[in-house]
């Protein structure tokens, strides 16, 4: 990797850059990010038809890492998700997904939830959502969240192909679900962390692997880890899961502009739900670390990605704003901490192909300023436009896998994303 340095702005070498050439690039890729915008609005009430489910790998041939994480080389498999089970859930309260309904407290009795359009009446919620996601996994999700009186909260979704699946909970491809609290053992009270389960989706009983994007099962908990932060870890000596089952995950916050609302049913619109959507990212948000701590690369103190990003959407500490504020650019991608019209590079890139699941990582690979996605030039030359593992798939350099999400990967190379990347790349020294 080049020197850090020569990348953060307002050092020499970054000086050097012409920054009429960012203007004049900027305004071509606000063009075509425009453009792209249209597209998908007029494309929003094509979304319902259910299709095949999942889009079809572009690259046909290619080893899949898809929700793999590449340097890391801890075995995900059948006995690690097991061994995983274990830990988080040593007493085996939820097995099934209405055992684990009943442990959270949205229902009291496992049948309470039954199939059908109107199976969840009896389901508490805080909030409530329902909606496609256009960005990750490309499915319809009905997403519930309830937090209890000690502050715990779960959150859970059912996915479907379509809206119109989603609609009458019909042919539902599995249910995931998670929870922010302290080990089931009673070990150490003071300290909640993320856990997660998935049950199948036509009996709801509890499963040790999910095929998330059509090229095969992978095992919990590593195919979440992608989006959802943490490192995975080993088994121990005696097959035993590590560290109650604390892999150091986040719940992701809500992110609107990367959901497509049904254009039928007034009360599925995004205005109607805006409110219950809010209420989803406060919940996740009070999960989130609030300590404030100087960044040297980005060059400020600053919170962590997180937190930063839901008070930008909301309008700040406390969240004033009733309404998603899809303009939001952090601090770190304006002038003075970044070049002038950088933050386009933010809105046609890192928010459409990176942002979903980097700002769960370390804060050293967050993005969440320019510098701190400066940093990685070389790198990200080599995972986003390294060689490909078609034409060279012995290659153990990981080359060309980026985005990490199957829906994310076509979504960037099937939009003018990757073109505005390479442009922005070859400006930088």
């Amino acid at each position: 990797m080049k020197d850090k340095q020569r990348f953060l702005y307002g050092n020499s070498a970054i000086e050097k850059v012409k920054l009429g050439k960012f203007l004049i690039l900027a305004i071509g890729i606000m063009l075509l990010a425009l453009s792209a915008s249209a597209a998908k609005a007029a494309n929003a009430s094509d979304v319902d038809p259910c299709g095949t489910f999942p889009p079809v790998f572009p690259a046909s041939g290619a080893p899949d890492t898809f929700l793999t994480f590449l340097e890391l080389k801890v075995p995900q498999d059948l006995n690690s998700a097991k061994a995983y089970y274990k830990a988080i859930d040593p007493q085996n309260r939820r097995t099934t997904l209405n055992d684990w309904l009943v442990v959270n407290g949205f229902i009291t009795n496992p049948g309470d939830l039954t199939p059908g359009p109107n199976g969840d009446a009896l389901v508490k919620r805080d909030a409530f959502a329902m909606y496609v996601n256009d960005v990750d996994l490309g499915v319809t999700r009905r997403f519930y969240s309830l937090t209890d009186a000690q502050g715990n909260v779960a959150i859970y979704t059912e996915n479907y192909r379509c809206l119109r699946d989603a609609k009458l909970r019909q042919n539902e491809l599995a249910t995931v679900a998670m929870e922010w609290r302290a080990a089931a053992d009673g070990s150490n009270p003071k300290t909640k962390f993320i856990t997660f389960y998935a049950y199948t989706g036509a009996d709801h009983h509890q499963i040790f692997e999910i095929n998330l994007v059509g090229l095969g099962n992978k095992a919990l908990p590593g195919n979440c880890q992608i989006c959802h932060g943490g490192k995975p870890l080993a088994l121990d000596s005696n097959g035993n899961f590590p560290n109650h089952g604390n892999i150091g995950a986040y719940m992701l916050p809500w992110d609107i502009k990367a959901f497509v609302f049904d254009t039928v049913d007034p009360a599925l619109s995004r205005a109607a739900q805006e409110p219950q959507i809010k209420k989803l990212s406060q919940a996740a948000l009070s999960t989130y670390p609030k300590t404030i701590k100087f960044d040297e690369i980005a060059g400020y103190s600053r919170p962590s990605a997180l937190v930063e990003l839901v008070q930008g959407w909301y309008g700040g500490p406390g969240l004033p704003s009733p309404t998603f504020i899809e303009t939001f650019t952090p601090k770190g991608w304006l002038p003075p901490y970044a070049p002038a019209n950088a933050e386009t590079l933010y809105h046609s890139v890192i928010v459409t192909s990176c942002r979903g699941c980097h700002i769960t990582r370390e804060r050293s690979l967050d993005f969440t300023s320019y510098n701190g996605f400066a940093v990685f030039h070389d790198a990200t030359e080599k995972l986003v436009f390294g060689p490909d593992l078609v034409s060279a798939p012995t290659s153990s350099d990981n080359g060309g896998v980026m985005p990490l999400a199957l829906k994310t990967y076509n979504n960037f190379w099937g939009s003018s994303a990757h073109d505005v990347l390479r442009q922005y790349l070859d400006m930088m020294p």
